[in-house]
């Protein structure tokens, strides 16, 4: 006999409603999906729904539902775009507590003890399936957004949005890019771990790995392979992995031992020289050999050094002498170049190689420690 039929219950009868309760929540469900004020309290998931709503009325329940779902822009007070003050003045709020944490609510007239709720809901044979059910106050939940994000800081580019929505994050994981190819279950699992501060899942680190393998960039994306999102999704997931052990940089590191971040530097300077010395080429290495020197750099690195000197030598005197020094610093802190990298190496890989990208199209200042670009 099951548990929840040990009374001689079955079906609906082992956990019965009265007509009043269910025609109840029936009608705050309904409100919240499809009432006239639906939009600040959902937003899609895949191929769920997620609601969210406060114990008593605040400001803030739109522009933190907004924040998640994407409709609101965080820039807005800064760009001068069309907002009524209140509006504007609920996003500078949202925006000092995402980047102060949540003690400035209360210094900012909201009570942080106000009950938030987030429920989250799928479809299944007809009926409702509920993914995700979650209480919370409005500072813990503020806290644990900022966390979230303060995982994901990585250096980005002059266009890369400071506050990425879910959404964003998850297409990244998509062929394409298109919300009907992320997988199902990701998006609640995602929710889940930003609402807990809870690791986030493997999955989510194995679909971005497989699309940097899978994607190319073309002239419609030209960041598309390893880009600020992907590599910032990377970064949180190994923060928060219980097998990783330390602290992720938010820019390069030029002192950072571990050989899985060196060659992902390594490849990027090496591709680098590629395309200065063959400007206007149509693929780079990076195209050809991503996913095998990512995976297995033991059989791969070798090659692309020899190919390296070749490129090297159509370089300027002064672009030679530079680009040599970067290889060297880099190689000589690798050692033997391990055979294979695991799933967390090839997370720091895809980072290094980012940090160096980014850092051969930053600005150096004079007392820059890095001017190799």
């Amino acid at each position: 006999c099951l548990a929840f039929e040990s009374y001689g219950k079955k079906q609906s009868y082992n956990a019965p409603v009265s007509q009043e309760a269910a025609f109840r929540y029936g009608t705050a469900l309904n409100e919240l999906l499809n009432g006239p004020n639906r939009e600040r309290h959902r937003l899609y998931l895949a191929d769920g729904t997620v609601l969210f709503w406060t114990g008593k009325p605040s400001p803030l329940e739109a522009e933190l539902a907004a924040f998640l779902s994407g409709n609101t822009d965080a820039s807005a007070e800064d760009e001068g775009k069309s907002q009524d003050d209140a509006t504007l003045g609920n996003i500078r709020v949202v925006l000092r507590a995402l980047r102060e944490g949540s003690g400035v609510l209360s210094v900012l007239g909201e009570d942080p003890e106000t009950p938030f709720y987030v429920l989250g809901l799928s479809p299944n044979a007809g009926r409702i399936s509920v993914r995700i059910w979650h209480r919370d106050t409005l500072g813990g939940f503020v806290e644990r957004l900022r966390r979230h994000y303060e995982a994901l800081d990585i250096v980005r580019p002059s266009f890369g949005k400071e506050f990425p929505t879910i959404r964003m994050l998850l297409r990244e994981t998509a062929l394409q890019g298109k919300d009907e190819n992320v997988a199902p279950l990701l998006g609640g699992a995602l929710m889940r771990s930003i609402l807990t501060g809870a690791p986030y899942p493997d999955t989510l680190a194995t679909a971005i790995i497989r699309r940097i393998r899978a994607d190319h960039d073309d002239k419609q994306h030209p960041n598309r392979q390893i880009n600020y999102l992907r590599a910032a999704i990377l970064k949180a997931w190994l923060l928060r992995s219980p097998r990783w052990h330390g602290e992720i940089p938010v820019s390069l590191d030029t002192n950072r031992p571990e050989p899985a971040y060196r060659l992902g530097r390594l490849f990027a300077a090496l591709e680098k020289t590629q395309e200065e010395a063959l400007p206007g080429i149509n693929a780079t290495i990076r195209d050809r050999y991503y996913g095998a020197v990512s995976a297995t750099p033991g059989s791969v690195v070798p090659r692309l050094l020899r190919t390296y000197q070749h490129h090297l030598s159509n370089l300027s005197p002064g672009g030679k002498v530079t680009r040599e020094k970067l290889v060297q610093e880099i190689v000589g802190g690798i050692g033997d170049i391990p055979r294979t990298l695991s799933l967390e190496e090839q997370g720091l890989f895809a980072i290094g190689y980012y940090h160096q990208r980014q850092n051969f199209f930053t600005p150096k200042g004079e007392d820059s420690p890095d001017t190799f670009s």
